[in-house]
């Protein structure tokens, strides 16, 4: 199921995803998971930064320093997450490419992946944690990223050798 629908995820969003693909499929400083958390970090600082309550509000009260407090601690819990995930999905797609796999299941992460997401923006969205809803999105998007990448850096490397 999770192949299916990370499939649908990047045929839908190749047309945005494609150019960022082709500029990291090429030689570069840094390593690919540096600039993917560099962006994840920034889009994460975003949200927080524009769904956050003013400053002036925060220092009076009580309820705005408490959702200041969620939402900055949702993005920080987020990138956490996000790194974790990271190179869990880096591992998957290594046991992939193995005769004989180390783990077995290294197959459920897409589909697991998947389920929590959904149940976890399902909790963000009636908690008001909105970079964790962004968060989810990033989640969701990322195994397309990733597919479309990987089928980028493939052709790449076909045409260099």
């Amino acid at each position: 199921m999770a192949d299916s629908i990370t499939d649908f995820i990047a045929r839908f969003l190749k047309p945005i995803l494609l150019p960022a693909a082709r500029v990291l499929a090429r030689p570069k400083k840094g390593a690919t998971w540096q600039y993917e958390a560099v962006i994840v970090g920034t889009a994460l600082i975003l949200v927080a930064l524009f769904t956050s309550p003013s400053w002036n509000a925060v220092l009076g009260s009580a309820s705005s320093l408490k959702e200041f407090a969620i939402i900055w601690l949702s993005a920080a819990a987020v990138f956490g997450s996000f790194l974790h995930a990271q190179v869990g999905t880096y591992m998957a797609e290594d046991m992939g490419n193995t005769e004989k796999p180390l783990t077995e299941c290294y197959t459920k992460l897409g589909e697991y992946w998947v389920y929590k997401e959904i149940f976890w923006f399902l909790v963000f969205f009636i908690s008001g944690a909105y970079p964790a809803i962004a968060g989810n999105i990033i989640f969701l998007i990322f195994p397309a990223w990733r597919k479309i990448y990987k089928e980028e850096r493939k052709m790449l490397a076909n045409t260099v050798t």
